[in-house]
């Protein structure tokens, strides 16, 4: 079976009404079994707290009084849907309306023990709104799953910020209140050293500064108009390719999120300490790969496609070193989601990149030659219908690196983004 044709497993902890109504959304017939689906719940009787059946003796076993408020407005619309199929099955008569189910009530009362004795009641009056449970929500209402979603952010924002580090407090209050894009750029960011641990984690040394990790954005101009930090942090040569060629299968819903990436690297790009690695005599004529499957970067390019497209996607990478001193070549592949060609792929690359003037879709395989000393990326991309591959290449140490910097600073102080970098690649003159 094709990558993008096996169902995607979804364990579901717990038998809730939310749980429910999730596992419910995912086996709909439109999906077509992509998703199987596990509901993993103690005992037999699901619902969570609006469980209820016979047990010993055929007596009523509940919870409670249940009060539904409305955030499961998901789950009565899945009753709701239920019970529209017994009756369609005719049916309907067995288990009633799913109206008798429930009472409306607009005001409750809760009660919590005083400081000095006895109880306090806490009155709270909720006031009806149109319609009935269940029925579909404008995105822009209180209520909606979008309104939810932005107060979850909030929280996790508050639990993530308003921790301290050796001491020092981390708020910010960057964003207004329900910002739903902001804290969602911001959280995916978070995956790419966001703390001292997470760095270290990696690089196996402690960060230099942790205190201004908070200060800097991490991203290629390409993938982010404005930087929302004073700083920004411009990723290696290894991520630009990966990235510059990666980032639009994912953000257009191309390919399944699991991609294969094989890279060439030449000499300058071996690191700040000299080892065998950059001593040509051992290079020349020689190919060979190293750290596959386990380069150091990889967490990086994973943290910023996260970041730039909103997918977190798994890159299985096997970098190599090459016979050459400037220049990196990348080639990423991956399982289609639906049949396309090569015409189609380039276009959706040329549209994509269409207002980024150092990258250059071109309709033939992208060359190192062409692009070596210069802050130029070329792309190139094949598909048969099943899997796509696309080339990038570029110079590790121009617009892998300090050209990419200085990208970045031409737009932090508003000078044009080209300033500087249209210099040509020699290699041909």
């Amino acid at each position: 079976m094709d990558v993008s044709e096996r169902a995607v497993k979804v364990a579901v902890i717990g038998g809730g009404c939310a749980a429910m109504a999730a596992a419910w959304e995912l086996s709909r017939p439109e999906h077509a079994g992509r998703y199987e689906v596990t509901v993993f719940q103690e005992g037999w009787r699901l619902g969570g707290k609006g469980a209820s059946g016979r047990g010993a003796n055929g007596r009523i076993e509940e919870h409670g009084l249940h009060i539904w408020l409305g955030f499961y407005d998901n789950a009565f619309r899945m009753l709701r849907e239920c019970h529209a199929e017994l009756e369609a099955l005719g049916d309907g008569d067995l288990f009633g309306d799913w109206r008798d189910a429930f009472v409306p009530e607009n005001d409750i009362a809760l009660l919590s023990a005083a400081e000095h004795g006895g109880f306090e009641r806490w009155d709270a009056h909720l006031p009806p709104r149109p319609g009935l449970p269940g029925d579909p929500l404008d995105p822009g209402e209180v209520f909606s799953l979008r309104y939810y979603m932005a107060g979850a952010f909030d929280l996790l924002r508050a639990l993530v910020l308003d921790t301290t580090v050796d001491g020092r407090g981390l708020a910010d209050d960057r964003w207004a209140q329900g910002d739903l894009k902001g804290l969602v750029d911001y959280l995916a960011r978070l995956g790419r050293f966001a703390t001292a641990a997470a760095y270290q984690s990696v690089y196996q040394h402690a960060h230099g500064a942790p205190q201004r990790l908070r200060e800097f954005t991490c991203a290629l101009p390409e993938h982010l108009e404005k930087s929302p930090t004073a700083h920004v942090a411009h990723p290696g040569c290894f991520a630009t390719a990966m990235l510059l060629a990666s980032v639009p299968l994912l953000k257009l819903g191309l390919v399944a999120p699991t991609l294969f990436v094989s890279g060439i690297t030449g000499s300058t790009g071996s690191g700040r300490k000299p080892v065998e690695g950059t001593h040509h005599p051992l290079r020349h004529g020689d190919l060979y790969a190293y750290n596959a499957l386990a380069h150091r970067h990889a967490p990086e390019v994973t943290a910023c496609a996260l970041a730039a497209s909103g997918v977190e996607a798994d890159f299985a990478f096997v970098p190599h070193s090459g016979p050459f001193a400037r220049g990196i070549h990348v080639t990423v592949q991956g399982a289609l989601r639906s049949v396309r060609d090569s015409v189609q792929v380039l276009e959706m690359l040329r549209e994509f990149y269409a207002d980024s003037p150092f990258v250059h879709v071109t309709d033939t395989p992208p060359r190192v030659k062409n692009v070596a000393t210069s802050n130029y990326a070329h792309l190139s991309a094949v598909a048969d219908g099943r899997t796509v591959a696309v080339m990038c290449v570029l110079d590790n140490l121009t617009k892998g690196a300090a050209g990419g910097a200085v990208q970045w600073m031409n737009r932090l102080f508003d000078l044009p983004e080209t300033s500087g970098l249209l210099a040509p690649a020699p290699g041909w003159t």
